[in-house]
């Protein structure tokens, strides 16, 4: 219950920023899943009411304005959703969920990269002998890096109800995921298939992804970053 009641939070800063932007992408997740309803029912109301507006007017197009800045009493600036946008949402409103939900999943990945980017900065500038390596972004460099300090991104132990193994497979999983998320609008192609042979999934399925990825996600990516970073802190005194 203490595990999960209370967060673990580092004295360094990568991953302090870590834990920031992971309750962000929490609290961004509730507030969709607790108020989609309602969110899409001001937005159907909305659209409902421009209709009319136009329709009084004498003219079949109408748009959604959303002021995001006000210059003056006569200059604004905006965000315009046209009719033919929103009719995307309205008549399809499953799509549009799916693909806040998938934006999210990736972010979540995203966060996880971009912590292990911090994190072996930081190890870099506390020691000045170490050479730092380039192209972190990629999944290749970022591992051989962490290796050359003698950290390795997964754990060698078991750890949180899970083998290592396990938690390698649910990493990899997780991966090529926001990869077809990201490239593949979350269509299942020949790549996804060769990288998951197990997967029941067929070309050209749509892979799910909703709260209850999202939260497997999260979980997994939480119990990654805390390892990594508690045998960082104890092996580079970070802090």
């Amino acid at each position: 219950m203490k595990r999960m009641t209370e967060a673990y939070i580092g004295l360094n800063k990568a991953h302090q920023q870590f834990v920031q932007k992971m309750t962000n992408e929490k609290v961004f997740v509730y507030l969709i899943m607790e108020n989609k309803d309602s969110l899409f029912a001001s937005f159907q109301e909305k659209i409902d009411d421009a209709r009319q507006r136009s329709i009084k007017m004498g003219s079949c197009e109408f748009s959604i304005g959303i002021i995001t800045k006000v210059i003056s009493p006569t200059q604004l600036k905006g965000i315009t959703i046209r009719p033919n946008e929103s009719t995307l949402i309205v008549e399809d409103f499953a799509q549009f969920e799916s693909q806040v939900y998938g934006k999210a999943f990736a972010e979540i990945h995203r966060i996880f990269v971009d912590y292990q980017i911090d994190l072996y900065r930081e190890i870099v500038q506390k020691c000045p002998s170490m050479q730092e390596r380039d192209n972190l972004s990629y999944k290749g460099p970022r591992q051989d890096a962490f290796e050359e300090i003698g950290l390795r991104i997964l754990p060698g132990k078991d750890i949180g109800g899970s083998t290592s193994k396990d938690l390698e497979t649910r990493l990899h999983a997780l991966e090529c995921t926001r990869h077809l998320i990201e490239h593949s609008s979350g269509i299942v192609d020949e790549r996804f298939l060769k990288l998951n042979p197990g997967t029941p999934l067929s070309i050209g399925q749509r892979i799910p992804v909703g709260p209850e990825q999202i939260g497997e996600a999260i979980a997994l990516i939480e119990t990654l970053a805390e390892d990594l970073n508690k045998r960082a802190v104890q092996k580079y005194h970070l802090g």
